[in-house]
């Protein structure tokens, strides 16, 4: 156990809210996103319960935190701050996984309602390596009433870094890790005769240790007057005994090349390994795509560049691998994903951004605007004669341009929903091109109405709700509810506090009702990802809740 710089890893806008059924009960279990071994097991499952804490077992509702190791006590599980915590109440819980790591934050969660208060906003990240770290961003209230530590899945092994004491602060880093033992001492004691000379045998094991540098010292202690105490530094430098491949790039793009030309890109091949790298073959699948050299030889940290070139043959999008075969023993096959598209010279040739666009749902009396960007990559003019759809409900800014070779077009496509219901229609473009004289996209979206969703019983109280899903892409529906008739106003603003949309600015009736937000401004632009407040105004009733749009 030992403390490193505070360092906090912020994942506002990336990471995934979670919610829970009850202030004592967990997630169900979750992917981590890689495997993680712990007290030698590996998990690859999580559940976050509300209460500060994560685990890779069963549930565990009990509120009232004890010292650890304890069987009663959550199993297995890791305590960033195990307390009677409430983010139900007040305060969001998110998580974000990849293969590098998995970071649990509470974001400002309460503690429950009694005879303690506290805010608290810290997270606990594992790492694939067995890597545990804490962070404690701001604590506030009542800091002295939780566990904090980690123990295994029996409850009888741990490590307690505080229970029921004053310990956290503002900014503080805890970092569990798992030591090596890597040298090994024999005899570890012993007697030696007056006059005579014995000798210790010392090896290290490099089984479990990466490449890099470590050290220890070495501590002898004896009844020796004078030097009773004796420290030997040993250091140790774990290097690579094998070769290692090591590529620029998993995917070469050559883009559009026109039949009867070439077009050449550089694939760098380096050895990262301590021993010679021997690459006995450099092969392609697709006869479009040549090397000027197949076979060499690499020292350690030498690098060849290798020419890759696309030559087309036909008029199409040719797809291929590149093979490298070498003597790396982890890597012996290396691929490379190859693609260029070959075109014939003087023709038009349309590319379009998008092939379907989908505007989600969209409130009847409003509308949605999404954009699609027309190329034209021959060499060439290209005329578009004609833009249209079959449904009023949706309509495009053009209906015909001229492109000269590499120019492009962008189209503004907007969706105004009559009805209720998902509306589907087609896009066509009409051109000039030959192979694709009219190029279709799929139109999809869904009116939707501000709608009664209760029972028709005049609501007890005048409530704002949170919105679901949370985070969302591209649109997320909010519950409000009015007890009496007056005039209402929900508004939507960034965390700068500026409004960016109003999306209802009217008399009401007493009832319950959802609307759904699309994740746009007033101008019907697409807002950025990021947190969004919402606010509802209802004569003396005022309230504002947050919500996270994650693109």
């Amino acid at each position: 156990l030992s403390g490193p710089a505070y360092s906090w890893r912020d994942i506002t806008g990336l990471g995934t809210e979670v919610t829970f059924v009850h202030n004592d009960e967990g997630t169900p279990l979750m992917p981590i996103g890689f495997d993680f071994n712990y007290y030698g097991t590996d998990y690859t499952e999580f559940r976050i319960n509300p209460n500060g804490w994560i685990g890779f077992g069963d549930d565990n509702t009990e509120w009232s935190n004890s010292s650890i190791p304890h069987p009663d006590a959550p199993k297995p599980a890791i305590f960033g701050f195990w307390d009677d915590l409430d983010p139900i109440d007040s305060g969001n819980v998110y998580y974000y996984s990849t293969t590098d790591s998995l970071i649990v934050w509470f974001d400002d969660v309460i503690h429950f309602a009694g005879n303690y208060t506290g805010t608290y906003d810290f997270e606990m990240i594992i790492y694939p390596d067995g890597k545990i770290l804490f962070q404690y961003r701001t604590v506030s209230g009542d800091i002295d009433t939780a566990t904090i530590g980690i123990q295994n899945e029996l409850g009888d092994i741990g490590l307690e870094v505080v229970h029921n004491s004053t310990y956290v602060q503002n900014e503080l880093a805890i970092l569990f890790k798992k030591e090596i033992n890597w040298l090994d001492i024999d005899p570890a004691s012993g007697f030696v005769v007056s006059g005579e000379t014995d000798y210790v045998n010392i090896s290290v094991s490099t089984e479990d240790l990466d490449v890099g540098d470590y050290a220890c010292d070495l501590i002898i202690t004896s009844n020796d007057p004078n030097s009773s105490l004796i420290t030997i530094p040993v250091e140790l430098t774990v290097v690579s005994q094998l070769p290692d491949i090591e590529v620029s790039t998993d995917s070469l793009d050559f883009g559009v090349v026109y039949i009867g030309s070439d077009s050449t890109l550089v694939l760098a091949v380096s050895n990262q390994g301590s021993d010679p790298l021997i690459v006995s073959n450099i092969s392609s699948d697709a006869d479009e795509f040549t090397v000027n050299i197949t076979e060499f030889n690499l020292l350690p940290m030498e690098t060849m560049d290798v020419q890759v070139t696309f030559t087309p043959l036909v008029d199409e999008l040719i797809i291929g691998t590149l093979i490298i075969e070498s003597n790396d023993p982890n890597d012996p096959f290396i691929e490379v994903n190859l693609s260029g598209q070959g075109l014939i010279s003087g023709v038009p040739y349309i590319d379009v951004s998008a092939d379907s666009l989908d505007f989600g749902i969209v409130t009847i009396g409003a509308d949605s605007m999404k954009t699609l960007v027309v190329t034209n990559i021959g060499n060439v003019f290209l005329t578009v004669t004609d833009i249209y759809t079959n449904t009023d409900e949706y309509s495009v800014n053009s209906t015909g341009f001229n492109l000269e070779p590499e120019e492009n077009q962008v189209l503004e496509i907007t969706f105004a929903p009559g009805y209720e219901g998902v509306i589907l229609d087609t896009l066509f473009i009409e051109s000039n091109d030959p192979i694709n004289p009219v190029y279709p996209v799929s139109l999809q979206g869904e009116g939707e109405p501000l709608v009664d969703v209760g029972d028709g019983d005049i609501p007890l109280f005048t409530s704002l709700g949170k919105n679901y899903p949370n985070p969302f892409n591209p649109q997320t529906t909010i519950n409000f509810a009015l007890h009496e008739p007056t005039f209402t106003r929900i508004e939507i603003f960034n965390i700068k506090g500026q409004k960016i949309k109003s999306l209802i600015n009217e008399h009401l009736e007493a009832r319950n009702y959802r609307i759904i937000w699309n994740g746009t401004d007033d101008s019907e632009s697409s807002v950025a990802s990021g947190i969004y407040l919402y606010r509802m105004s209802a004569n003396k009733f005022s309230e504002t809740r947050k919500m996270l749009l994650v693109k």
